[in-house]
């Protein structure tokens, strides 16, 4: 399962609101779950093909989303990371990727997505940090001025080995 991730809305919503769903071209395949594809469906995401909708087991989602106080889409994407051994967890929800870290998953947002793709030459350091400027000011997604300026600097100061 090398290089391949689990999704929930967030990052697809946030992602497709500045244009930008090639950006998933750093893994080699995404999985969602159907209540994920249902999530999006009103966004009208055309999901790239290297996205894969999986089945889930509904008891086990209800019982991840009781325990750990998030919602059904975060549930069943955390239930999928598990169920198929995949280590990545693409969410912006503060909640979930707490819940995700202590079961030992690895949590990316959108932010994590771009700083990934200009890292491993999938776009340029200016268009980055252009798509980090659209994410804030053009996208639902909440996030500081502060976070966007961190991410800057980090593309700013980053050197290729």
């Amino acid at each position: 399962m090398e290089n391949e991730s689990c999704s929930d809305s967030g990052p697809l919503i946030h992602l497709n609101e500045i244009h930008s769903l090639q950006l998933f071209k750093i893994f080699s395949k995404i999985h969602i779950t159907t209540i994920i594809k249902e999530e999006i469906k009103k966004y009208e995401i055309k999901l790239p093909s290297r996205f894969v909708v999986d089945n889930i087991n509904k008891d086990q989602i209800l019982l991840i989303s009781e325990r750990y106080g998030i919602d059904l889409g975060e549930s069943s994407t955390i239930w999928l990371c598990k169920s198929l051994n995949i280590s990545i967890f693409l969410t912006d929800d503060l909640e979930a990727r707490e819940t995700a870290e202590s079961l030992d998953l690895s949590p990316i947002g959108t932010i994590g997505i771009i700083l990934r793709s200009f890292r491993e030459d999938i776009i340029k350091k200016e268009d980055a940090i252009i798509l980090l400027k659209e994410i804030y000011q053009s996208s639902s997604l909440f996030v500081t001025s502060s976070l966007i300026q961190y991410a800057i600097r980090e593309i700013n100061n980053y050197k290729k080995k």
